[in-house]
């Protein structure tokens, strides 16, 4: 049975976070342990999937004039507003060959740990295909893949106190792109905070539980290499305008 390298929590900008997602990838691609990582947010930024344009989704001036961070995730999905304190972020990387038959049982099977994890806070959740988590109704997470070479990585949000206004104001939620990418349907949104009196960090730390359990795991950090490698992409990649808006 693989052993699984856990890590975090830990706290991230969005050029932080996409860049040691980047950096997983190669790692499990290179003979490494699959990885398992939990984050939340250090300031408020807005993200793309990798082939939207960002002019058609996000509310560029206005993003612009709050300090709000532009970022182009390397994963596929609809564009997202990330507010600090607002959600729990996870990845999960692993190689193709010890995935499920199809995208979508591969979906399913890491998005039943989010609902294992939100019902240990009474929350009852359920899968709603591809790709969403919901609670009454209300999307609670979203989550998109990244398939590259011989390895896999699943990541997505669980929204902990969502701040629809700054969602509405930033996210234009197009039915319609120019671009090739997946359009950003508008969906009501739901937090765990309003189901649940679990505080933030409990709520994440539950997550992580429940993503572990009944797997082979250990408390991972990034080596030395990876770090380093890490803020080579955040500089050289995931901080330029020229990634962010090449759609």
């Amino acid at each position: 049975m693989e052993r699984w390298r856990v890590i975090g929590p830990e706290g991230h900008d969005i050029y932080e976070a996409l860049a040691l997602e980047e950096v997983s990838m190669e790692s499990v691609l290179a003979g490494g342990d699959p990885i398992i990582r939990f984050w939340y947010w250090k300031g408020d930024s807005a993200s793309v999937g990798r082939f939207q344009c960002i002019g058609d989704e996000i509310d560029i001036g206005y993003a612009s004039a709050r300090g709000i961070s532009l970022a182009r995730r390397p994963s596929g999905g609809g564009a997202v507003y990330n507010g600090e304190g607002e959600e729990i972020l996870y990845s999960v990387v692993a190689r193709t060959d010890m995935g499920s038959p199809s995208i979508e049982a591969s979906f399913r099977g890491v998005c039943s740990c989010i609902q294992h994890g939100l019902g240990m806070m009474g929350i009852e959740a359920e899968f709603e295909g591809p790709a969403n988590i919901m609670v009454d109704g209300q999307k609670i997470s979203g989550n998109s893949k990244w398939i590259r070479k011989r390895a896999s990585l699943q990541h997505g949000t669980i929204l902990y106190r969502p701040d629809r206004r700054a969602m509405n104001m930033v996210l234009k939620l197009n039915e319609a792109s120019s671009c090739h990418g997946t359009p950003s349907k508008p969906r009501e949104v739901t937090g765990i905070k309003e189901h649940s009196e679990v505080g933030f960090f409990e709520a994440l730390r539950l997550l992580m539980d429940a993503f572990s359990a009944g797997k082979r795991h250990y408390p991972g950090t990034w080596t030395t290499d990876e770090a380093n490698r890490a803020k080579e992409l955040e500089d050289k990649k995931y901080r330029r305008m020229e990634w962010v808006f090449s759609r």
